[in-house]
């Protein structure tokens, strides 16, 4: 997917609400202003990923900076509510009789966790805000693939996980108990060092994935989306042993769509900007359960 004209603002405007949560200090912040509007000059053309910027972004403000995991009291918040939410959820899940019907509500749960993103453009959201959103899931989802998926998901594929953010990873541990229930291999990815508010090996930890999945893994990158030329060999490995990838968020939905992966490719997303929403031609603030059976 490539950059729309509002992908420049939403670049600015989470560059500075970034640069805030990396540094007090005004003279640095402004300094390090200036650099992403060299950087935005500099790369942002109709070539332009959105997911490719948003990576430059935040390295460059680690960089100029100095600060660490700059996201990470956010993080944390966002997984310890979405845990507890999740634990109830499951109990829920878990008391339904048809296997087709606690796939779907673990699955819309994983998919309206996505909006657990800090500083779109036009979702300005909060962890209190979850609550409600998952309370309306069904009735928002405009792409809804999920009864082929699921004929395709009985046949027992090897599946690739590429989960998004933190918080979202705790209702991803729902979907992905009842696919181990189903008889799949699971591994989970996640990214191998902070970006943004991307779930790490430590958010996986913090939400007890590694009660659900097969295994847990890194993409070898800290990338928002999937920047193949910076995986790992382990990543790449199960990339191609995989039978059905599962990619969260839209960074994922981005960068994938960019590529040549010709397999089976479930993208699970809430359409949190008005740019990817036009792209899936979905009204924003949507779900989106998108089965490419044959890839993209």
């Amino acid at each position: 997917m490539k950059v729309k004209p509002e992908c420049a603002v939403c670049l600015i405007k989470r560059a500075v609400q970034e640069i805030g949560l990396a540094v007090e200090d005004e003279s640095k912040r402004l300094e390090t202003v200036k650099a992403i509007f060299r950087m935005a000059c500099e790369r942002f053309n109709p070539d332009s990923v959105p997911a490719v910027l948003g990576s430059e972004r935040y390295r460059l403000i680690r960089e100029l900076t100095g600060a660490g995991d700059y996201y990470k009291s956010l993080k944390e918040k966002a997984n310890a509510h979405a845990l507890r939410i999740a634990e109830k959820l499951r109990v829920e899940i878990n008391s339904i009789g048809d296997v087709y019907q606690r796939f779907r509500k673990a699955a819309i749960a994983s998919i309206a966790g996505n909006a657990m993103e800090f500083f779109v453009l036009g979702n300005d959201f909060k962890i209190e805000d979850i609550d409600s959103i998952l309370d309306s899931a069904e009735g928002e989802m405009a792409i809804d693939d999920l009864p082929e998926l699921y004929k395709f998901i009985l046949k027992k594929p090897r599946i690739l996980y590429l989960v998004d953010n933190a918080g979202e990873i705790a209702f991803d541990t729902l979907l992905i108990e009842q696919l181990n229930k189903m008889g799949s291999e699971i591994t989970v990815a996640v990214k191998s060092s902070p970006i943004m508010n991307d779930a790490t090996v430590e958010d996986a930890a913090a939400v007890n994935m590694d009660r659900y999945a097969t295994r847990i893994i890194t993409t070898g990158s800290s990338s928002v989306g999937l920047f193949i030329d910076e995986c790992s060999p382990e990543f790449l490995a199960h990339l191609y042993r995989s039978e059905l990838i599962i990619a969260k968020g839209m960074g994922y939905y981005e960068t994938i769509t960019e590529l040549k992966l010709n397999k089976p490719l479930a993208i699970f997303l809430r359409a949190k900007c008005k740019p990817v929403a036009e792209n899936l031609s979905v009204a924003q603030h949507k779900n989106v359960a998108k089965f490419f059976r044959h890839g993209v």
